[in-house]
């Protein structure tokens, strides 16, 4: 029994030591980045204004190739299934307007008729 006890605690020891040294390296190289980044961040008036006239800049440009990617998105062809679905949508509106209809099965057969209409 009391080899046993013995035993246990040489295993509970060596896997506390084996273990040990891992998290303490972690700990240690967390703490000194964090103490590079505050020195980093100390800046002078001056370096601030410099890093917000570029922030600026760049979420202008941001913005222009969004916009860039917007008209390219407007400007892509549709096919033609695409363009008759677009004009029996509008068409559909009109139809829609007029008569009252309001239910999926009335939309569906409206656009039956559309689509071999304009095929």
């Amino acid at each position: 029994m009391l080899f046993r006890l013995i035993l246990a605690l040489a295993f509970a020891g060596f896997l506390g030591a084996v273990t040990l040294p891992g998290d303490t390296i972690a700990q240690t190289t967390q703490t000194e980045e964090k103490k590079e980044t505050k020195k980093k961040t100390t800046k002078t008036k001056e370096e601030k204004d410099e890093t917000k006239k570029k922030s600026a800049k760049s979420k202008e440009e941001k913005d222009e190739t969004k916009k860039k990617s917007e008209k390219e998105k407007k400007e892509k062809k549709l096919t033609p299934a695409q363009q008759r679905m677009k004009d029996c949508g509008a068409k559909w509106q009109e139809h829609k307007k007029e008569t009252g209809e309001k239910t999926k099965d009335q939309y569906n057969s409206f656009l039956k008729k559309c689509m071999k209409k304009d095929a």
